[in-house]
């Protein structure tokens, strides 16, 4: 049966949020995806990534969310930088990671990082369009308590 000529289709909202000023905010990881990240690698191909969801926890802010999005390597620093991902292990660990543990690094760890705490550093950018949105420019130990306890190599 086809659909009815007096069918109204419905409005979809548009949801904008205030930006946040630059800081740095307590959170808590709520969420972790495994995602196509709208950019691609060097060479062109599809970049898999972990897109991490951070729930603010500070006053006047709090339940507010950020995103940052992580490439699945968990690369310490050295001559290069280290990985984005090995430093949101590190802050939520509070200190450096092993070797042996980045190489034993897996899916049950990186789900043991959901509802632990870090500090986000957010800066405001603003894009090509002229658009001004909050990035997570660092990552840093929580000043609550470290919350690595449960996540074991």
């Amino acid at each position: 049966m086809p659909i009815s000529n007096e069918f109204s289709f419905p409005k979809s909202e548009t949801k904008t949020f205030d930006v946040l000023p630059s800081d740095a905010y307590e959170v808590t990881i709520k969420d972790i995806q495994d995602k196509t990240s709208y950019f691609k690698n060097e060479d062109g191909t599809d970049k898999q990534v972990f897109d991490f969801t951070f729930q603010i926890e500070d006053e006047p802010h709090k339940g507010r969310l950020v995103w940052k999005e992580a490439a699945p390597y968990v690369k310490p620093g050295g001559e290069k930088k280290a990985s984005t991902l090995y430093t949101i292990i590190a802050a939520v660990m509070g200190r450096e990671l092993t070797k042996e543990e980045c190489a034993n690094f897996g899916a049950k760890e990186l789900n043991a990082l959901i509802g632990k705490n870090l500090r986000v550093v957010l800066s405001q950018k603003t894009s090509g369009s002229g658009k001004v949105y909050n990035n997570v420019v660092s990552v840093l130990p929580s000043k609550m308590k470290p919350t690595g306890d449960g996540i074991s190599f």
